[in-house]
């Protein structure tokens, strides 16, 4: 059952593109607030809720989307382009929530490794929510083929990080309880590295956009 905060009805006529990029600007403050997280673990509680509170929102958002393209609103945009960016948007942004909510249940103490994961998702989210109103603009194209470029080339740089950070994660660990939380570590590394995927497939359906204006 949705939260009072986030009940919203759907009004006769949806403005998708409108919506889809409230959509994106719901999965910026989620990612803020993923980078606040891991930044001050202690607050891992109260921002988990915070994140739970903005997938609730975000799936409002997405729904109104698929609503307009199900009633037949039209945009100068493939339907199947944009219902792909609302599926991303909507498995990044439950992604973080998921991520949250792990994070407050294993209280782990600040790394870096989860810093600059949570902050390559934060700039792979502030990107899409700055390209998002301008996919229809074709006179925006060397800005959103740029965009493209980032989002493919955070997406490498988190793989590099995840890389890096599951190196040297069991070195030296010969106890269960280090091992617990750096078993713990992984699966949230993984998980960040997962949710810029899933960002970087934004830009796929980007870019099949802009090839299809050509």
């Amino acid at each position: 059952m949705m939260a009072m905060g986030v009940i919203r009805y759907f009004p006769r006529r949806v403005d998708v593109l409108a919506s889809l990029h409230d959509a994106a600007t719901v999965a910026v403050e989620a990612a803020h607030l993923l980078g606040d997280l891991f930044a001050e673990p202690e607050t891992a509680c109260d921002i988990g809720q915070q994140l739970r509170d903005l997938e609730r929102r975000g799936d409002v958002f997405t729904h109104e989307v698929v609503i307009g393209l199900n009633r037949g609103e039209r945009t100068s945009i493939r339907q199947a382009d944009i219902r792909a960016i609302e599926s991303a948007l909507a498995d990044v942004i439950e992604s973080m929530a998921e991520i949250g909510q792990r994070a407050a249940l294993y209280r782990l103490p600040a790394t870096e490794p989860a810093r600059r994961l949570a902050d390559i998702l934060r700039a792979q989210t502030e990107i899409v929510a700055a390209a998002v109103p301008h996919l229809p603009d074709e006179v925006q194209h060397d800005n959103l083929r740029r965009s493209v470029m980032e989002l493919h080339w955070l997406a490498n740089e988190a793989d590099h990080e995840l890389i890096h950070a599951l190196g040297s994660l069991y070195d030296g660990i010969t106890e269960i309880p280090p091992f617990v939380q750096a078993r713990r570590w992984e699966e949230l590394y993984v998980l960040l590295e997962e949710a810029t995927n899933r960002a970087e497939k934004i830009g796929h359906a980007m870019l099949r956009i802009m090839v299809q204006q050509f």
